[in-house]
């Protein structure tokens, strides 16, 4: 058990012996070539290209998330900004109980609209 990597031979029990190791290193296992190793190779296999285009792919999809998020910003304040507008003019949703506060959720409404604007004119 300690030749192929059991707990005998000192590498933890996982495989990574130091006689295994030296094996792989001067390509004496089958599959291996000394001195020589094979970069993205797991990455190429997985998706089918380099881990750069996997990257790629995941910032692209990253990008796509943030301009959604800032839609959805956009549009949650902006309902908020019309009903509290139509809370301060027609005393309609809450029959306008403190003007206070309808002030202070139409401003959060608004700062909230033009930061998500900002943020979807950027990208």
């Amino acid at each position: 058990a300690g030749v192929d990597g059991g707990a005998a031979g000192g590498g933890g029990g996982h495989g990574r012996s130091p006689v295994r190791r030296a094996a792989r290193a001067s390509g004496t296992l089958p599959g291996t070539r000394p001195g020589r190793r094979r970069s993205g190779s797991r990455a190429r296999e997985r998706y089918g290209t380099s881990a750069s285009a996997a990257v790629e792919r995941c910032v692209a999809g990253a990008n796509r998330v943030s301009k959604l998020l800032s839609l959805v910003g956009l549009l949650v304040s902006g309902i908020v900004a019309v009903l509290f507008i139509a809370d301060l003019v027609a005393g309609f949703p809450f029959q306008r109980v403190n003007v206070g506060t309808d002030v202070g959720f139409l401003v959060s409404g608004l700062i909230v609209a033009y930061l998500s604007w900002s943020l979807l004119s950027k990208s």
